[in-house]
């Protein structure tokens, strides 16, 4: 007896070295059942075939799956091809997604998959290698490094996150744990959906008022500009720059601000605001209370004065918990509701003595306000005092390299001073004075708000590594932008996010190998151009992202710039169009485009346009 129980106590040792393999769903049932569950995680996987195949869009699918279970994601874009809007479309959320930009470098490619295999907290990368499209030949010096390969495969194994590559043909080998070969069929066509899916992302008008910037830009009467943006980590650096603009700020908590708008400074606020490198909600009117409104709901748009009231009649009348914080508000509302008052025009069109009978005083408060009336007065928010250090050398140094040693005495003061106050930094201003009496002035931004001066350091050398000055250096200034600590709490029940010191690391040498403007997340920008979009900060989102419908659409890949076309028509076997978009008339941006979907007789397809300025065809991208 006592050996059979002792039998079934001991296990052999191949059961304890048995490997425990998670996996991470395709989005795809057919795809997930011929995998067992779907793509192993600390494992390199590839996903082949030609274009127009599919490939991309299953990618994307799996993106928008792990995205969907909170992990944090990465994209390793080696020739530029990833489009945000056909990412959105898919239900990728874009804050929670990476994009690094190699601008057709394989080698540079594989040096940030590198960095982002050992970065950690990311749940999934992608690595997309193959060229833009099936004409494109991939040279030896396109293809990643063979070494590279298995430099990978250790690094994926000890960071148990999933690699997945997009490529042409097979290029892992032995390091691949998966190789999935996508063939092109026939393309199935819905030409009643096509304009559906162009303008699904496009916000529809709630007010025809002016294009904002066109009315900044001509305006010539007094207002108000309403500056929103989606992170309140923003907000210290947008306030420092609007004052630089206006010397009449407001801040409206928690992360907006109020600018009084003169015609002196109408086109310097444009200018500054479109160079911002956060992405903005703007909207304007004649009143706070007006311009408030506008950049939430119906951003992008100035209200003309004395429209106030027509913009904001058919809202919503909840919007009041917006303008007013009187605790009586929520009866207020309750009583509204019981009268069938349903919009702010509802409530503005009551007669005054009758609204005042009733509730009183505080009703015709809130009765103006729903005619876009403000009822305080503007308080300007005063600039803070700057967190700066200087020293001046006694002796002269010949390079920057030295200089680190000095900054890191600069450095501590000033970061326990921000501990102190509950603040951390999001910029670093360095000015280097110089033999030749010049200053050369340097500024840093960081991925995210710290606080610890040995990171900020080890960033600044980073940035000066590779840089040199023209005369000796006798001096320094530093200068840190404060901005409200962010408290980092993970969730027990959440996928493992990025520590905030080694994501600013990891982001510093993604942009010193790739440059700062192709590393960030990318920010759809409120406009019917094509390839609208602006890369911002990544900043790790929390929680798990509301569930985002996802579309069964091809996914498109943007060539940039677009190829220029000569198009046959016996090279064709079916399109769909034309349609016509165009705007932005009074900026450099302007375009004028006829839109075709063609597939052609090898079964690819594109998206086609006729540029009507330029009056020629060219391609914008191929669905895949």
């Amino acid at each position: 007896m006592r050996q059979a129980e002792l039998s079934r106590a001991v296990k052999a040792a191949s059961e304890l070295l048995e490997e425990r393999v998670e996996y991470l769903p395709s989005g795809l049932e057919t795809v997930d059942h011929l995998l067992a569950g779907g793509f192993p995680k600390g494992k390199i996987s590839e996903v082949t075939g030609p274009a127009s195949s599919g490939r991309t869009s299953l990618v994307f699918s799996a993106l928008a799956h792990a995205t969907s279970a909170g992990e944090n994601v990465a994209y390793i874009d080696t020739f530029n091809v990833f489009d945000p809007v056909s990412a959105a479309q898919s239900g990728i959320p874009l804050s929670r997604l990476l994009w690094i930009r190699c601008n057709g470098s394989a080698e540079k490619a594989a040096a940030a998959a590198d960095i982002m295999a050992r970065a950690g907290g990311f749940g999934m990368l992608v690595w997309d290698t193959a060229p833009p499209d099936e004409q494109s030949r991939q040279t030896a010096a396109d293809r990643p490094p063979s070494h590279a390969w298995f430099r990978l495969k250790q690094a994926v194994e000890a960071s148990r996150c999933l690699l997945l590559v997009l490529s042409l043909k097979p290029s892992a080998g032995p390091a691949a744990s998966v190789v999935l070969n996508v063939k092109r069929t026939k393309a199935v066509w819905e030409p009643e959906l096509a304009p559906e899916g162009r303008e699904s992302l496009r916000r529809p008008g709630l007010f025809k008022g002016l294009v904002f910037e066109a009315a900044m830009q001509r305006g010539k009467s007094r207002g108000y500009a309403r500056v929103y943006s989606r992170f309140s980590a923003d907000l210290p650096s947008l306030l420092n720059l609007a004052h630089t603009l206006t010397p009449r700020v407001e801040i409206n908590p928690p992360d907006a601000l109020i600018l009084e708008v003169t015609p002196r400074s109408r086109a310097g606020i444009v200018e500054k605001l479109r160079n911002f490198p956060a992405s903005l909600q703007t909207g304007g009117a004649s009143t706070r209370s007006a311009a408030l409104i506008t950049a939430r709901m119906n951003p992008g748009t100035w209200v003309p004065q004395g429209k106030e009231a027509e913009f904001l009649a058919p809202l919503p009348v909840a919007l009041l918990r917006l303008l007013d914080d009187n605790p009586q508000l929520p009866e207020f509302l309750i009583t509204f509701s019981r009268w069938g008052i349903r919009s702010l025009g509802d409530l503005a069109a009551l007669p005054e003595k009758d609204l005042a009978a009733r509730l009183g005083q505080p009703a015709l408060l809130l009765q103006k306000l729903a005619r876009g009336e403000d009822l305080k007065p503007f308080q300007a928010e005063l600039p803070g005092h700057p967190f700066e250090a200087a020293v001046d050398l006694e002796y002269a140094l010949d390079s920057l390299e030295p200089l680190s040693f000095i900054l890191a005495g600069l450095l501590d003061p000033l970061c326990a001073e921000l501990q102190s106050a509950n603040l951390a930094t999001d910029s670093v201003e360095l000015e280097i004075r110089l033999e030749t009496r010049t200053t050369s002035r340097r500024k840093f931004q960081l991925a995210y708000p710290l606080s610890h001066a040995r990171t900020i350091l080890a960033l600044l050398r980073l940035e000066l590594q590779n840089q040199t000055e023209k005369a000796r250096i006798t001096g320094a200034l530093i200068r840190l932008n404060p901005v409200p600590s962010r408290v980092w709490q993970h969730s027990l029940f959440e996928p493992l996010a990025p520590a905030p010191e080694k994501l600013a690391r990891t982001l510093g040498r993604l942009a010193a190998l790739v440059g700062k403007e192709n590393v960030g997340s990318p920010v759809l920008l409120d406009t019917r151009r094509p390839d609208a979009f602006q890369l911002t900060g990544f900043q790790p989102a929390r929680g798990r992202p509301t569930a985002s419908k996802e579309v069964n659409r091809p996914v498109l890949r943007r060539f940039r710039p677009p190829f220029p076309a000569r198009i046959r028509p016996e090279q064709t076997a079916n399109w769909v169009g034309p349609w016509r978009t165009s705007g932005e008339w009074w900026t450099e941006t302007t375009w004028d485009h006829d839109e075709w979907d063609v597939e052609f007789t090898n079964g690819t397809v594109y998206r086609v346009f006729f540029d009507r300025k330029r009056r020629g065809w060219f391609l914008e991208g191929v669905y895949d």
